[in-house]
């Protein structure tokens, strides 16, 4: 483990890392190529490999501004929440090691925020799809739609879009889940819109399209048989703007094990789902009614399925 200075800086990015040998470029371009004055950057390095390990080291570990933490976590979840016990920032944010972070814009992001009295930070976005046909779209929060908030958050949660004053996240933690455990720790902060600053220019490039990305490992996606019951249980503690953010959520994960899950799965989500119908039914039939009708309306894919 390599351990730099323990900075009092603005903001601390938690950065979890496996198998990333041979695909550090972006990482290593964006951090070399911006000033790290107000960043205090936690790499934490699930160690599956020895050759990510080696190359983390000899990319970062002269840099005093990061840290690198490297362990057995077995989930990007676990990995954050080892992140979580060295903050020393007012504020924190979670990004992919994977795609590019607009460093300036986050930061600018966070100024405005602070200044004006809010505690969590929702930026726009950009999606890039990677292969052939290069694509690039940008998404950012439409306030001429009516509805709720949380409606387009919940379509879109991207927990890379995200900055949070750690008082926010207090004793809150990830779940040691494979997939979804961030949009379970989204719901489990409890969001409450009036401490949301949105802030509609780009803070982030997420990219999809790599075949080799967790999203696309059918192992992976099999964990949203733990985090689905998880937030249907959760739901029942949640008031009603929380009970609809929260069946969007779980609506798209369901739909997502079913698209891109093994038959097994599938056949697994759809056993978990008739189980979970009478506690839908009795308690959240209009949030998880509403939910549905919230997906087929839009038809859009869902942009942070890597």
């Amino acid at each position: 483990m390599n351990s730099g200075h323990k900075l009092k800086t603005e903001l601390t990015v938690i950065i979890p890392v496996a198998r990333m040998s041979g695909k550090l470029g972006i990482l290593e371009s964006w951090i070399r190529s911006e000033s790290l004055e107000f960043l205090n950057i936690v790499l934490i390095h699930d160690i599956q490999d020895e050759t990510t390990s080696l190359e983390l080291k000899r990319l970062f570990s002269s840099n005093f501004e990061i840290q690198i933490i490297e362990g057995y976590f077995g989930s990007p979840g676990v990995a954050r929440n080892a992140g979580l016990t060295l903050i020393a920032t007012d504020w924190v944010a979670f990004w992919d090691s994977d795609d590019l972070p607009n460093v300036a814009e986050v930061i600018r992001m966070i100024d405005l925020a602070t200044n004006a009295g809010k505690t969590i930070a929702l930026g726009a976005f950009e999606v890039k799809t990677l292969g052939r046909l290069e694509t690039s779209t940008t998404h950012e929060i439409k306030h001429s739609i009516p509805g709720n908030l949380l409606d387009q958050v919940g379509m879109n949660p991207g927990l890379w879009r995200w900055a949070f004053r750690r008082e926010i996240i207090n004793e809150t933690r990830f779940m040691p889940f494979r997939m979804a455990e961030d949009q379970c720790f989204l719901f489990d902060l409890r969001l409450n819109v009036d401490d949301i600053y949105v802030h509609n220019k780009s803070v982030y490039t997420y990219f999809v399209g790599d075949p080799q990305q967790l999203t696309r490992n059918p192992k992976a996606i099999s964990d949203l048989l733990k985090s689905v019951p998880y937030l249907v249980n959760s739901l029942g503690k949640a008031d009603t703007s929380l009970s609809n953010f929260g069946a969007l959520l779980v609506t798209r994960q369901a739909i997502t094990a079913l698209r891109r899950g093994s038959l097994i799965t599938k056949a697994r989500m759809i056993i978990e789902i008739i189980g979970m119908l009478p506690t839908i039914f009795i308690n959240r039939r209009i949030a998880f009614s509403r939910a549905f009708r919230l997906l087929v309306k839009s038809r859009k894919p869902l942009v942070n399925e890597k």
